[in-house]
C-alpha cells in the first residue's frame, strides 16, 4: 500500500526584497581658521554666480585647466600630487581659501583645499551645442 501525502495547490508567496538606499556620506565640517576678508586673489567657496565670476576662483580655474591633461593621463598617486601643486600655487603667493559660515568669512584649514582643487582637475569644460 502506497500512502503519499496529499498534494495541496499551495503556493508559498514571497515578500519582495527590500532595497535599501545606499547611506549617504556624512559630510565632515571643514575646519576653518580666523575670520577673514576675501581679496581678489582668494580663492572662494561657494556654488553659484559670486564664487564663480570672483577673480582669484577665475585664476584657480585656469590654472587647474593647464594641468588638466597632465592630471587625465595620471595614477592615483600622481593625482594626489598634482592638486597639491594646484593648492600650494595658491598659497605659495600668499593668497587663502575662504568659506562663508554664518555670514563671515574663514580661511579653509586642513583638506578642504586639497578636496576643492582635485574637483576643479575632475571638470570637463561644457560645450556649446551647436544647431
Amino acid at each position: 500500500m502506497n500512502i503519499s501525502p496529499a498534494k495541496t495547490s499551495q503556493t508559498t508567496t514571497t515578500k519582495p526584497k527590500k532595497t535599501t538606499k545606499p547611506k549617504k556620506k556624512r559630510r565632515k565640517p571643514r575646519a576653518l581658521g580666523d575670520v577673514a576678508e576675501p581679496t581678489d586673489n582668494d580663492v572662494l567657496f561657494g556654488r553659484g554666480g559670486f564664487a564663480n565670476t570672483h577673480p582669484g576662483n577665475i585664476r584657480f580655474r585656469q590654472k587647474a585647466l593647464e594641468l588638466r591633461p597632465v592630471y587625465e593621463e595620471s595614477s592615483k598617486d600622481e593625482k594626489q600630487r598634482i592638486a597639491e601643486v594646484l593648492v600650494k600655487f595658491v598659497k605659495n603667493e600668499g593668497h587663502r581659501f575662504l568659506e562663508k559660515k554664518e555670514g563671515l568669512w574663514h580661511e579653509v584649514i586642513g583638506n578642504g583645499a586639497h578636496k576643492k582643487a582635485s574637483q576643479a582637475l575632475r571638470e570637463r569644460i561644457k560645450r556649446k551645442k551647436s544647431n
